[in-house]
């Protein structure tokens, strides 16, 4: 990569304000700290801290580039129900002031785990240690790896130079100050983060100000299920609920908050217990307001993206790769061919030119939803209530079916590009960044994307080097030698973090709940459409608008990347009392039929019309739908293998 070609990525003021941060912070930390000669300065910090600067190196610590690349993009996708993961927090707090941290000061520890070996014997000592050194490598490793794999596809960078330039940084101030390097560098790391939140947030609302105002982006967004914070249920099929946050969010903080080395080491370097205690307490204060805050974030990019057209795909390595398919078919020039399979052309071919149509129908749909959202704040601010009614069932179908376009073209991705990564969460905010934020914020805000990345991996090299020394390779040594074995093990941590990062992209994404190979359809109906509230499936599962961008709210199940055929010709309808609404490739259900309750069997029940449509799967199926489909869809020339059929039941 020539020097043009990073210019071509991003400004020269965008390249100076990130590398001028990052390097003022990996600078001041090895200028600080480079006399940090004892034990106590380089494995515990030095006793010195005061609580604010013990509460910002603990939330330093939790944070990583992740938690701005994808939390945000769960705020997008899903609202804020997420923070309600972290109403268990402040319980843990309370136990970890009372019960640990007046303990590990009593006793005067290095790590929990020598504690854990004074209070039963050093098998206990050994294995709790040895746990948290495998689990912890493997985490640093993926810290690194995770966020470089978004960056070096935005930024245009080779996967490993990525790789190799935040670790390097990293292993740098971390190896020559210890413990004591990384509180410093996290005091300037939160204030970068901190920095970048508030800048993008405001940016937001100023590019949005000519057409939606703050007020109206937050009643729209509520209005669509963006805002539920909150929810009471009983139902074990939902992730975020106040009471997973409170119970199982509570074990889970006190586990790592308590006992896990490169938290425990943070709040170790306090003063005195009270200065420890204090900033325990400050985390607590502002880990929620924090997380609330960046899935807002999220929100106000998915209100922005309501008046400006997004991409179908996010991640837009995954589209130029598919354009190249196409454009190396021959197949772009041929988009409006009769459907059916072409004689000569490859499946990957014909799945590349599948995309682009669907690319295309996306457009289309994005600049319907325009419409509707424009037609909304209209109706808001002329306090029109069958008009504000109309508008919001117009957006509600037109970002189902935007969900329904962005899930065919994710399933195309994962068939015709099987090595790349199809799920696009992660790639929402850095490409809203990349693509509307001005010259000189893009720069702040990717050194708050990195310096999170950077504050979470030191804590983690230091943990693991005081860890291996102080509890495993454990021998009598003089306090400079201490430290010099120290050092040595905190670089061997860094490469060997590097060298797990190296592996990660050698093993496939194992995570089910990304997996396209079985979705069923459900219908939800709207809260505001006409005819009023219908408790009953507002109850069980959910208003459409709560749920427009569940992974299950799709018009048909892909198994291997195949979609079935819900087609049953344009404008007559798919089993009894299911109307659709005309559309190229997909087939939207009509608002208009209102079912009052779905059954387990994906039964669409409406009282006035009887029974709906029956969604079932159907692997392995060969040979052409049962459903009769004279104008077929996209995906019909395809369905021998494998897909999910609408049914009379």
């Amino acid at each position: 990569m020539t020097f043009a070609d990073l210019l071509s990525c991003m400004h020269w003021l965008d390249w100076l304000i990130l590398l001028g941060t990052l390097g003022f912070i990996v600078g001041y930390g090895v200028w600080r700290t480079r006399r940090s000669g004892t034990s106590n300065e380089y494995l515990r910090g030095g006793n010195d801290n005061r609580w604010w600067a013990v509460g910002l190196s603990v939330m330093a610590t939790q944070a990583s580039a992740i938690t701005f690349l994808s939390t945000t993009g769960l705020g997008y996708l899903e609202g804020i129900g997420f923070v309600q993961f972290y109403f268990g927090l402040p319980l843990a707090m309370l136990v970890i002031n009372r019960v640990f941290i007046p303990l590990y000061y009593k006793w005067n520890v290095f790590t929990a785990y020598e504690f854990i070996g004074k209070r039963f014997d050093g098998r206990a000592r050994m294995l709790t240690a040895v746990l948290f050194l495998v689990q912890r490598s493997l985490a640093a490793g993926f810290t690194i790896y995770a966020p470089s794999i978004i960056l070096s596809k935005v930024l245009h960078w080779p996967l490993a130079w990525t790789c190799v330039f935040i670790g390097a940084l990293v292993i740098l101030y971390t190896a020559t100050g210890g413990a004591r390097a990384v509180g410093v560098t996290h005091k300037q790391q939160m204030a970068v983060i901190f920095g970048g939140l508030f800048v993008v947030f405001g940016m937001i609302v100023w590019l949005l100000r000519d057409t939606i105002s703050f007020g109206e982006s937050m009643r729209l967004a509520n209005d669509l299920g963006k805002l539920d914070a909150i929810d009471t249920s009983f139902n074990p099929s939902n992730r975020y609920t106040l009471w997973s946050g409170l119970i199982g969010g509570f074990f889970l903080q006190l586990a790592y908050f308590g006992t896990d080395q490169s938290q425990v080491q943070r709040y170790l370097s306090g003063q005195n217990v009270a200065q420890a205690k204090r900033g325990l307490w400050m985390n607590a204060l502002l880990k929620i307001p924090m997380q609330f805050f960046i899935l807002l974030i999220g929100v106000m990019v998915f209100v922005f993206y309501l008046f400006n057209t997004a991409p179908v795909h996010w991640n837009s390595a995954n589209m130029v790769e598919m354009a190249a398919e196409a454009q190396g078919r021959g197949g772009i020039q041929e988009l409006n061919r009769a459907p059916g399979p072409s004689p000569g052309v490859t499946a990957k071919a014909e799945r590349a030119r599948d995309a682009a149509e669907l690319q295309a129908q996306h457009a289309e749909n994005a600049t319907t939803m325009t419409n509707a959202a424009i037609s909304w704040v209209a109706a808001q601010r002329s306090f029109k209530d069958g008009s504000l009614i109309v508008a919001e069932r117009e957006l509600s179908t037109a970002l189902f079916e935007d969900s329904a376009l962005r899930e065919a073209y994710r399933a195309e991705v994962k068939a015709t590009l099987p090595a790349a990564e199809a799920n696009d969460q992660d790639y929402i905010f850095i490409t809203f960044i990349m693509d509307h934020m001005p010259i000189g914020v893009i720069g702040l805000l990717l050194a708050m994307i990195f310096s999170a990345g950077m504050s979470s991996t030191s804590a983690e090299l230091s943990a693991l080097a005081t860890t291996s020394i102080v509890d495993v390779v454990r021998k009598e040594r003089t306090d400079g030698q201490q430290v010099r074995a120290t050092k040595l093990a905190t670089l061997g941590f860094g490469l060997l973090a590097l060298a797990f990062a190296a592996l990660f992209p050698l093993f496939e994404n194992l995570d089910p709940s990304r997996e396209y190979h079985r979705f069923a359809f459900l219908w939800h109906p709207a809260r505001r459409f006409p005819g009023g509230l219908l408790p009953e499936a507002d109850r069980r599962h959910g208003s459409l608008r709560s749920r427009l961008d569940h992974p299950g709210a799709h018009l048909a199940a892909f198994r291997s990347g195949s979609m079935g055929c819900l087609c049953n010709g344009p404008g007559r309808p798919v089993g009894a009392g299911f109307p659709v609404v005309q559309s190229p490739f997909t087939r939207i259900p009509d608002p208009s039929c209102h079912p009052t309750a779905i059954d387990d069997s994906f039964k669409c029940i409406d009282e006035t019309k009887g029974i709906g449509g029956l969604i079932s799967s159907a692997r392995n199926h060969s040979g052409r739908s049962s459903i009769n489909a004279p104008q077929p869809c996209l995906f019909c020339r395809r369905l021998n293998t494998g897909g999910v059929y609408l049914r009379r039941p």
